[in-house]
């Protein structure tokens, strides 16, 4: 195959930081105002449902930014291949 010219995408690799820091910062602001909790024996379910909201809303909102305003982000030359007289089928 020959290389028949470059195309850029979003720079996925470098997403998942961006994903981290977004999913932090909707569970800071939606358990700010809980209270201190001191107990250790207690079960943690509220954090663990907030944090799968947390996730699930910033994996959500870094999708529709991907699709709809894709060169917000880092770019990178993606190759995209011509096929030769060898690759085509028979």
């Amino acid at each position: 195959m020959k290389i028949g010219g470059h195309e850029s995408k979003p720079d996925l690799a470098k997403l998942g930081t961006s994903l981290l820091i977004a999913a932090a910062v909707i569970v800071a602001v939606r358990t700010a105002r809980w209270s201190t909790r001191r107990e250790d024996t207690t079960s943690q379910r509220d954090l663990e449902d907030e944090i799968t909201h947390g996730v699930f809303v910033a994996g959500r909102i870094l999708g529709h930014l991907l699709t709809h305003k894709g060169e917000l982000f880092t770019q990178q030359q993606v190759a995209w291949w011509l096929p030769t007289e060898e690759d085509e089928a028979k």
